[in-house]
């Protein structure tokens, strides 16, 4: 079963990178939502994931990932994959994952200038006592929209609203169990299947960040419209 920001495995990973206080990383993706959702709302749900996002800039450098490693009192197995460096804690069998991200010489000469807005505008926030740079809601939100208009559109994929929260994430947690059973029918029903997991993971993501907007977090509209456009 999946972790969120909810489960100790979690919060003290995020807590201990916060507290090696590295000024060139931030906090992204699914983890960096629910730490907007925690400090908001403890009561509003949360999506369960597998993976904490890390970017830095520049990108680290092996011999940084190492000293970052050992640095953590985490008890995990380090390692490289295609998305970057990799720590992963937990059981063999029910395993959660640090990612840095670590983009090729070509891929960062495409997404460097972005992420580097991404930092200069991260917000500060709090995990207890420590402080930990967090990418900007708008961005998670952009991102996430982006995704789903662009991958429902070329595989005709169509996205279930999110009506009933816990029933949707019940159902989430039961895709994503089922995930391997299409890949062994055939390489397309599991693609596509795998598609729609992440898409119905992204339209949670955006029903939380409505649910934010309207308790009036901090939210800008035009720099919403700004990272829609670039």
């Amino acid at each position: 079963m999946p972790y969120t920001l909810r489960d100790k495995i979690v919060y003290d990973a995020l807590y201990q990178v916060a507290g090696l206080n590295l000024p060139n990383l931030y906090l992204a993706g699914g983890i960096a939502l629910q730490l907007y959702v925690t400090n908001a709302n403890p009561e509003l749900p949360l999506r369960p994931t597998n993976d904490i996002d890390f970017s830095t800039v520049p990108p680290l450098k092996k011999s940084e990932f190492n000293d970052i490693y050992n640095r953590l009192a985490l008890n995990g197995k380090k390692g490289k994959d295609r998305e970057g460096f990799f720590i992963q804690i937990g059981l063999e069998n029910d395993p959660f994952f640090l990612h840095f991200e670590k983009p090729t010489n070509s891929q960062w000469e495409e997404i460097g200038p972005y992420r580097e807005r991404s930092l200069a505008n991260a917000r500060e926030m709090q995990i207890g006592n420590r402080i930990i740079k967090v990418a900007r809601l708008e961005e998670i939100c952009a991102a996430k929209d982006r995704r789903i208009n662009y991958v429902s559109s070329r595989y005709k994929i169509v996205v279930p609203s999110v009506d009933d929260p816990k029933k949707y994430l019940d159902d989430l947690e039961t895709h994503r169990r089922s995930l391997s059973s299409y890949f062994e029918a055939s390489i397309e029903a599991g693609t596509e299947q795998r598609l729609l997991y992440n898409l119905r993971k992204d339209a949670f993501d955006l029903w939380l960040i409505s649910m934010l907007i309207r308790m009036g977090v901090d939210f800008d509209q035009e720099y919403l419209e700004e990272l829609k456009n670039n």
